[in-house]
């Protein structure tokens, strides 16, 4: 029941991103707008250059998906009871070929385009939720 469990979660979290990717770039950028105002309402003090932290704040959203997915990735395949590189090379790669097919996916969207270095950042946000995985892991042992 916990394998089939944790790959649920894998796949409702890909969806997620999927449904996120497949919004047109006025609903996107309408969507990052609004989560700008609200950083802007709790910071008063950065509203200066707002194209920076709009930029901030989506380019963020990329590494926290792509995080979550690497962690939740290390935890179903730990169930199969992989080796540890095994694990991290396997949830690695599901990621930034996922990342990379998101991507593509983009392009066939109103208003949004596939770009190479969205990719490098999620597979940063990967590295980075697989290093937290693995840490927290070692920590509880």
């Amino acid at each position: 029941m916990r394998q089939w469990t944790s790959w649920l979660l894998v796949i409702l979290w890909m969806a997620l991103i999927f449904y996120f990717s497949h919004q047109p770039g006025t609903e996107s950028s309408n969507l990052s707008g609004s989560v700008m105002q609200v950083v802007l309402n709790l910071l008063p003090f950065v509203s200066e250059d707002t194209e920076f932290i709009h930029v901030l704040i989506r380019k963020g959203a990329h590494v926290f998906v792509y995080f979550v997915l690497a962690i939740l990735l290390m935890n179903a395949i730990r169930l199969h009871h992989f080796r540890t590189v095994n694990r991290v090379v396997l949830a690695l790669g599901v990621s930034v070929l996922y990342a990379a097919s998101d991507e593509y996916h983009q392009t066939f969207i109103d208003g949004r385009a596939g770009q190479v270095s969205d990719v490098l950042i999620d597979s940063a946000g990967a590295v980075l939720g697989i290093g937290v995985y693995l840490v927290w892991k070692k920590i509880r042992q």
